[in-house]
């Protein structure tokens, strides 16, 4: 199923390279890269163009043995950033940030899992990370993880930026055992792959979305477990100032 908005992912900066630097998103046996962003998002697609060619690459240059996805919040969260910066903006990871209680009767001093900043627009993201196991049918962890991203974005404060947004942002990445793996065919794996993307468009309601999946890579710290790629997106919490814009 194609969701409206959607689109294969083929980068500006790719065209012209030379065919070796896309040549991982080429020859991926699985779903084809995706990437996806509403009217009030638009401006965020090139940034997620890059993140998807960042996922790739690293994947492509360490052989499959140390693509992003392997690793944790904070591993992705940094690979993130680098295609920030790639894309203009300026990006700190854990950075101060005045934040307010659940009961939002007291403010403290926390930290922002990553701020960016490009022109007049600052934002502020919140993120969550989780492996999926793509053969179970539960989607509680999925669900659990998407709300509290929301709930930390928002208890974060506004910074006095015009264009000041908090988004709450989610890695999940599918995960299988390795029986599984060698049980499973490809067609099987692309429709398991399918059905994530469409569970996550169809229930977290994201305002951008986009999902890689390079291939198999074993899961750090977790023996016996095979990853296949991450899904990022994210919704901003609460209406912000800024005028809707075209994409």
């Amino acid at each position: 199923m194609r969701w409206r908005g959607w689109r294969s992912c083929s980068p500006k900066f790719l065209q012209g390279l030379p065919q070796q630097y896309s040549l991982g998103l080429m020859k991926t046996i699985y779903p084809p890269p995706h990437v996806y962003a509403n009217r009030r998002f638009g401006y965020w697609r090139e940034l997620l163009e890059h993140w998807v060619f960042q996922v790739e690459r690293g994947y492509r240059v360490t052989t499959g043995k140390d693509p992003v996805y392997k690793y944790k919040e904070r591993t992705n969260v940094g690979l993130l950033a680098a295609a920030a910066t790639a894309n203009g903006w300026v990006a700190l990871e854990e950075c101060r940030s005045e934040k307010m209680t659940r009961d939002e009767e007291d403010r403290y001093q926390g930290r922002s899992d990553l701020r960016i900043w490009r022109d007049s627009r600052h934002h502020e993201l919140e993120a969550k990370f989780l492996r999926v196991a793509l053969k179970s049918e539960s989607t509680t962890r999925l669900d659990t993880a998407t709300e509290n991203s929301m709930q930390d974005a928002v208890r974060s404060l506004p910074s006095g930026a015009k264009f000041d947004r908090k988004i709450a942002l989610t890695f999940a990445v599918p995960m299988v055992t390795t029986k599984q793996f060698e049980r499973l065919g490809s067609e099987e794996v692309n429709r398991l792959l399918a059905e994530l993307n469409e569970y996550v468009l169809k229930n977290a309601k994201p305002d951008f979305f986009a999902s890689v999946y390079p291939g198999k890579a074993e899961v750090s710290g977790r023996p016996n477990r095979v990853s296949l790629g991450v899904v990022l997106f994210g919704r901003e919490p609460v209406q912000g100032t800024e005028p809707h814009e075209a994409s």
